[in-house]
């Protein structure tokens, strides 16, 4: 059912809303339980690090394939398979590390499709704020406040729940937090209504997105040069492993690393809602 100007925002905006909460929570709790299944699974931090940094790539390679998956097919369709997808992936980690005969190798390819599905989700709901709020500024910068709410909500939510996992049934348990929480995700977003895109009309079958990424990236060397440096160079996702090696050097327990990706995560949550 599309949403229009007229349509009650909240009751539709709440399961997506729900969904965006759990989905970070998910993306957050990764950052702890990543590492820590490195380690488990006979690596070292040199390991885990290295893993973090393919799946930047592998999330950067998700962000250009989310572009052309949602030229193709609605962008809230997309976020809903590619969820599913992150379950799947992120559900046999656990599954890997209880056999104990697969190693980091096995580990890291479930995390490498995971990043995949993780930067095809990023691009499509980034396109859906003018679908659900409209061109109205009010409306849409309203929508943007409630959504970095939730979504940094999410973001304090994982690392801690995590940490009570890791504290109170152990390393394995802790990494079912993550699909889980997609689990849910992946049901609130089924129960997410579906928006009119502004740019379903006669010309829907254009490629906009698609075509710009050639044009702009693909075709211009200097450009591709860019974003490759970007992609490798970014120091973001060092935020997985830096805490680990505090919480192994400084603690004595990498299961205390959930902690310090949490205050993190509290930091975001304070500045969402000054914004609002």
């Amino acid at each position: 059912v599309p949403v229009t100007a007229s349509s009650p925002a909240r009751p539709r905006l709440a399961p997506y809303m729900g969904g965006t909460f759990l989905q970070q929570a998910a993306n957050n709790a990764v950052h702890v339980t990543l590492p820590l299944a490195v380690l488990t699974s006979g690596g070292s931090l040199a390991s885990a690090a290295v893993v973090v940094a393919l799946a930047g790539w592998a999330d950067s390679a998700g962000t250009l394939l989310g572009g052309w998956l949602s030229d193709r097919f609605h962008p809230l369709s997309v976020v809903r398979a590619v969820t599913a997808a992150r379950v799947a992936a992120l559900a046999a980690v656990p599954v890997v590390l209880a056999t104990g005969v697969a190693g980091v190798v096995a580990v890291g390819a479930a995390f490498m499709v995971d990043a995949v599905a993780r930067g095809v989700a990023d691009t499509a709901r980034n396109t859906l704020p003018l679908a659900f709020a409209g061109k109205d500024k009010g409306a849409l910068e309203g929508f943007n406040a409630r959504f970095q709410s939730w979504f940094e909500a999410g973001a304090l939510a994982g690392p801690f729940l995590v940490g009570a996992l890791l504290a109170v049934a152990g390393a394995a348990a802790g990494q079912w937090l993550a699909p889980l929480a997609l689990a849910g995700a992946a049901f609130l977003y089924l129960a997410s209504p579906r928006p009119a895109m502004p740019s379903e009309t006669p010309g829907r079958g254009a490629r906009p997105g698609w075509d710009a990424v050639k044009t702009h990236l693909l075709g211009k060397p200097a450009a591709l040069a860019a974003f490759v440096g970007l992609s490798a160079l970014t120091l973001y996702p060092l935020r997985a492993v830096l805490p680990v090696v505090w919480a192994v050097d400084l603690l004595g327990d990498p299961a205390q690393a959930a902690w310090l990706v949490g205050a993190f995560g509290a930091g975001g949550l304070a500045g969402s809602l000054l914004f609002r």
